[in-house]
């Protein structure tokens, strides 16, 4: 089984993978609240908690004492990036689907002979695997998340002409964002689900959005959308799949 992280193989630093551990699904962290002289709690709602994944490295032989610990200074820096971001985490055995993760926490490696193995801990603030970008014009595109989870996106709409408003609903929840502000021709409004974010020409607009509007994912499966205006306007699309 190979991995690839930050764009690099592991097989290519003359590591082989000796072991993966992970959950199968995603940690859940329940809310819940306690009511005093009452028995048990109320539940009111859940989240995904933060996945981790365990992966085991074993150096292949290496020619000498001193190879062995060239290799593996080396597979540090492929580790520990300098930007210190989160970078993709590919496993072959996951068909193209990848996570964004960082290591955490420290890997003290065993030497036997020319041999040496250790254990990495990635952390994936996104518990989910993640596929493919999709970019669907309103109108246009049918709307169609493959994955098997709901995904937040990013929409933009272009204006053609004057407006006091934008509205999207997701017609099966009825679930909607609705910004009320002066829209002008080639003005550009972008929403972002994920980071919960309102930008007219990338400037912060968030206090023009409604108290009752939701920062909702789109749906598994095929969904529709109902916009105002109605006219005037060019409305898109753009997430990522995501599974678990």
């Amino acid at each position: 089984m190979g991995v690839t992280y930050n764009s690099v193989t592991a097989d290519s630093l003359g590591l082989s993978v000796k072991d993966i551990k992970r959950s199968a699904v995603p940690s859940v962290e329940n809310r819940l609240i306690t009511i005093p002289s009452r028995d048990g709690a109320h539940y009111v709602g859940s989240n995904m908690g933060v996945r981790t994944i365990t992966i085991t490295f074993q150096v292949k032989e290496a020619s000498s004492k001193t190879n062995l610990h060239t290799i593996v200074q080396t597979a540090s820096a492929w580790l520990q990036p300098a930007d210190n971001l989160l970078k993709v985490l590919t496993i072959d055995s996951d068909n193209g689907l990848y996570y964004m993760a960082k290591v955490d926490g420290k890997s003290d490696i065993t030497e036997i002979y020319r041999y040496g193995y250790f254990s990495v801990l990635f952390i994936c603030p996104m518990p989910y695997k993640l596929g493919t970008s999709r970019n669907y014009t309103l109108g246009v595109d049918a709307i169609v998340n493959n994955g098997d989870v709901g995904a937040p996106a990013i929409v933009t709409a272009t204006f053609s002409a004057t407006k006091t408003e934008f509205k999207i609903v997701e017609d099966a929840s009825g679930q909607f964002a609705w910004l009320t502000l002066a829209l002008v021709n080639t003005d550009v409004l972008a929403i972002d689900f994920d980071k919960q974010l309102c930008e007219l020409n990338d400037a912060n607009v968030m206090q023009y959005i409604s108290t009752t509007s939701r920062f909702f994912n789109i749906p598994t499966g095929t969904s529709t959308y109902t916009v105002t205006p109605s006219s005037d306007v060019v409305v898109t699309i753009a997430f990522v799949e995501r599974w678990f």
